[in-house]
């Protein structure tokens, strides 16, 4: 692995990349304070995006990253702690939102900045931990220059390039464009027209793009219509803390302006732990992507606006932060930023009033507040750190005060990203034990989970809890043993 990986990582170095940017930070570091160690930098076997920085002894460091996305945000952290301290420390990196992406509509202006305004502003995104840009092009013209430059120059900064199609282009053109872009990571349709030319490009573009539903007018039976059709679609490896895309303030006469907006939008959703001055700024940031998530059909921790009103109507009971209480936190953590904060989170504020209010204007009823969250003690858990594959694995929460709680649902699935969530549901007693099938658990994925305890009253709460902890456990899976002793 190791020869392979250093193969791979030599490669990545041949041209300019991701590695290589964040390299060079390294080293535009270390010389300032003339520091000559030796550093091996190598990828592992851990999951994108991730990155390890541990120490030597004698000065340096082993930097190593999950994908060379990752290889560079340890580079780009090393670099940051030496330009701090002058040494390296002990250090790991895990995102937590899966995505965190600018969606960002072209206009004239937009479209004669120069290559070198992009850059910047790609490479200041890679440092802030962005992983995706979503670029709405107008209008798509035979050769695709704009959308080859972009598409490569945020490649080189570890950016996934989603390409907005909003004008109505043919199914040949976009193949064409897919081909001379082959840094076209993925495909949106900003409004109906142009969704069975998309879908017909994607099908035969010859490598994987994918089909990101975060465009403007996204339905769920598109994403119905893609999966029936074998598309692939962008989504989160996990539903929280909320992926997001935002759109971003620019300007083209400076393209790392509005630095704090960038920083607590970016780096705070890949490590949400915020500094004080900045816990409400976060608390923003992530009720938006929260909101985004809802306006976007829910998902297992967010209710859309039809979702909530349907389990409403049909008495179902659901633990998923819905709309209004979405928007009641978003007025609550843009009231905690000082009037006096700069421009940046001032703006953060408007975006979450603005947003409240839109959630407010959909005009579903708000229904009853959540309860407060029970004590720790109400419930306990412990999770096997390891099963076997391919036997049954069973789950026990017990519950302190079974009167109560209505009953209590097991959500599980594989980490494979594109493996749906499945459900179990038992009523509730003390002691509550779920069973997953031998034949849903392999070697190749390990299992992760989470349990949903409902109240009769129509709401309830996650355990592990979304807003305080990782908000799944994860089983390693064993995989069997095959071949001689």
């Amino acid at each position: 692995m190791r020869l392979l990986s250093s193969f791979i990582l030599l490669s990545a170095l041949a041209a300019a990349g991701p590695v290589e940017f964040a390299q060079a930070e390294l080293d535009s570091a270390m010389a300032a304070r003339n520091l000559k160690w030796k550093n091996q930098v190598d990828l592992n076997l851990e999951a994108p995006d991730t990155f390890r920085i541990e120490p030597y002894s004698i000065g340096g460091a082993h930097i190593t990253g999950g994908d060379l996305r990752g290889l560079m945000y340890g580079l780009l952290e090393a670099a940051d702690q030496i330009r701090a301290t002058g040494h390296f420390t002990k250090t790991s990196g895990n995102p937590a939102a899966s995505l965190r992406g600018v969606r960002i509509v072209l206009n004239a202006e937009l479209e004669k900045a120069p290559e070198a305004f992009w850059s910047s502003y790609f490479r200041m995104l890679a440092r802030n931990r962005f992983n995706r840009a979503h670029v709405v092009f107008q209008r798509i013209e035979a050769p695709y220059g704009l959308p080859k430059m972009l598409s490569h120059t945020a490649s080189e900064y570890g950016i996934d390039f989603t390409l907005g199609v909003e004008s109505d282009n043919s199914a040949e053109e976009l193949a064409h464009m897919l081909i001379l872009c082959p840094a076209v990571r993925g495909l949106a349709v900003e409004g109906a027209a142009g969704q069975d030319a998309v879908f017909s490009a994607l099908r035969v573009a010859g490598r994987r793009v994918t089909l990101d539903l975060d465009g403007a007018t996204a339905r769920p039976e598109v994403l119905q219509e893609a999966l029936a059709s074998g598309i692939p679609v962008l989504r989160p490896a996990v539903a929280w803390p909320p992926s997001f895309e935002v759109t971003p303030p620019l300007d083209t006469a400076d393209p790392e302006a509005h630095p704090l907006f960038y920083q607590v939008l970016g780096r705070l959703s890949y490590d949400p732990k915020p500094k004080p001055d900045f816990r409400a700024a976060r608390e923003v940031g992530l009720w938006l992507a929260a909101a985004q998530q809802a306006n976007l059909g829910g998902s297992e921790y967010v209710a859309s606006a039809s979702g909530a009103a349907r389990d409403r109507e049909k008495q179902i009971a659901s633990a998923k932060f819905t709309p209004p209480e979405i928007a009641v936190r978003l007025d609550a953590a843009a009231a905690q930023i000082d009037p006096a904060a700069g421009a940046d989170l001032q703006l953060l504020a408007s975006l979450a009033r603005e947003q409240a209010a839109q959630l407010r204007a959909a005009g579903q009823t708000p229904g009853l507040a959540r309860g407060p969250r029970p004590a720790a003690s109400s419930w306990t858990h412990t999770p096997p750190a390891s099963a076997p594959s391919e036997k049954p694995l069973t789950l026990t929460l017990q519950i302190a005060q079974p009167k109560t709680v209505r009953a209590v649902r097991l959500h599980y699935r594989p980490t494979d990203p594109t493996a749906a969530m499945q459900v179990l549901e038992i009523a509730a007693k003390p002691e509550v034990s779920f069973t997953i099938p031998g034949s849903e658990i392999t070697g190749n994925w390990d299992m992760q989970y989470f349990f949903e305890i409902l109240r009769a009253d129509g709401d309830g709460w996650f355990e592990p809890d979304p807003l305080t902890a990782t908000p799944y456990w994860v089983v390693h899976i064993i995989a069997p043993h095959v071949g001689r002793n």
